[in-house]
């Protein structure tokens, strides 16, 4: 399973993926079916020693992913290439450009994952920065990148997506909460018969009327609904069988608690896909399933997750496992 994630040095979960038998090493042991992020070299180098042979990037990951690269539509198309102008001056800013599209290409040729685990521990937007924000901008190119090729030339036809965001920030922009306000009130505009659903869940009868009852529930209902929006115009969908799975947990702080959003969503791509359809076509399923998706988000409240006495103790053991392999895997036991 090709698995990219944000791991962090003690990479628990994709040990715990190991243990699962779910994450293969290959035959020579490696783990070069992962890929992760980190902060600087020496990050990527402790983490590897956890999960050896696995493929990490000391970089920015919004950073390296939005950066330009005059190549970038000729790589969703073939195999990453490393080719420079020679002709740019040997400066330290032009040899800082070339080494971040050189990790952006070596990144590109990785895709498409089976699943891609973003936890980037900051928000998908942001007030200061320009809209629609460097995240949101950042997945839609995952979107994009995930339609790249397999080895065998073939595509991936199903793929999931786990999202992780802290529940805000509250002092969003009028556009950024339109943003969000949008996602809501097209959905209520276009199926009628949800809003009976939506007042029932909320209280109230529109997306302007909840914001200013409740913010965090304004957020927990448009986010999975935005992140649906762009799955769908990147031509894939969610599956409706499974729908958009949302967990909330608390996460500590020095000034005190916050709320944080997990979202597990499966994709599949729509079929025939864009290049393969008339002008007018509609691809078999997908507003179906669109509606059923929709249905469940405005429904279905998420799942909080405060673990009790007994469950904290089975994610013990469980931990006690994962470090276990983590010290076999280090050389620190036979």
């Amino acid at each position: 399973m090709r698995y990219f994630t944000f791991c962090a040095a003690g990479a628990i979960d994709v040990l715990m993926l190991d243990i699962a038998n779910i994450v293969r090493r290959s035959t020579s042991g490696k783990f070069d079916s992962v890929v992760f992020f980190d902060k600087n070299p020496e990050a990527v180098n402790e983490t590897q020693k956890n999960i050896p042979g696995s493929n990490g990037f000391p970089a920015d990951f919004t950073s390296l992913v939005l950066a330009t690269d005059p190549e970038e539509d000729n790589l969703l198309d073939a195999a990453a290439v490393d080719e420079w102008n020679v002709s740019e001056p040997d400066t330290r800013e032009n040899r800082l450009k070339q080494n971040l599209l050189r990790q952006r290409r070596r990144f590109m040729g990785l895709f498409p994952f089976d699943i891609v685990n973003l936890d980037l521990e900051e928000y998908l937007l942001k007030p200061k920065e320009d809209f629609p924000g460097r995240v949101l901008q950042a997945v839609r190119k995952i979107l994009r990148w995930q339609q790249r090729s397999l080895d065998d030339g073939t595509g991936l036809s199903e793929w999931s997506l786990m999202y992780t965001t802290q529940i805000g920030p509250p002092n969003l922009t009028e556009r950024y909460l339109a943003l969000l306000g949008s996602a809501i009130s097209k959905n209520l505009n276009k199926f009628p018969d949800l809003r009976q659903t939506f007042v029932g869940r909320t209280g109230v009868s529109d997306a302007a009327s909840l914001l200013e009852n409740s913010f965090e529930e304004f957020f927990r209902i448009a986010l999975p609904k935005l992140l649906v929006g762009e799955i769908l115009a990147h031509d894939w969908y969610v599956n409706p069988d499974h729908g958009v799975q949302i967990y909330e947990f608390d996460r500590p702080s020095k000034s005190g608690p916050y709320k944080m959003l997990h979202l597990v969503i499966d994709i599949k791509r729509q079929d025939p896909p864009n290049h393969k359809r008339g002008t007018f076509d509609e691809p078999d399923g997908v507003e179906e399933a669109y509606a059923v998706v929709v249905n469940r988000i405005f429904s279905e409240k998420e799942m909080i997750v405060r673990p009790d006495s007994g469950e904290v103790e089975k994610l013990e053991k469980s931990l006690d496992k994962i470090r276990a392999r983590r010290r076999k895997y280090r050389g620190d036991i036979a």
